[in-house]
């Protein structure tokens, strides 16, 4: 004879269960406020300019392609996202 019991945890092993869905894309409250916290920025100097195009671009990039934080973050831990060090 089968043990009910044990088909019974069986069939829950078999079970998968989705991934949770995580949005690609902020939602439209959020935007805004990158957008007024990047022009916020200061430009008076050529490297605040730099700097404020830097991330202006790359933020734009990372929107357009719809990347997760997890993804930005795996790409710079691996080297892959790297800024180069400025010489004052």
């Amino acid at each position: 004879m089968h043990d009910p019991c044990t088909q019974l945890s069986l069939s829950r092993e078999r079970k998968r269960r989705a991934a949770p869905q995580v949005p690609r894309y902020p939602d439209s409250g959020i935007s805004p406020k990158i957008k007024a916290t990047i022009d916020a920025l200061p430009r008076l100097t050529s490297r605040e300019r730099e700097h404020y195009f830097c991330l202006r671009w790359l933020i734009s990039l990372f929107c357009i392609r719809g990347m997760r934080i997890s993804e930005i973050n795996h790409l710079y831990a691996h080297g892959r996202l790297l800024f180069p060090a400025r010489q004052s």
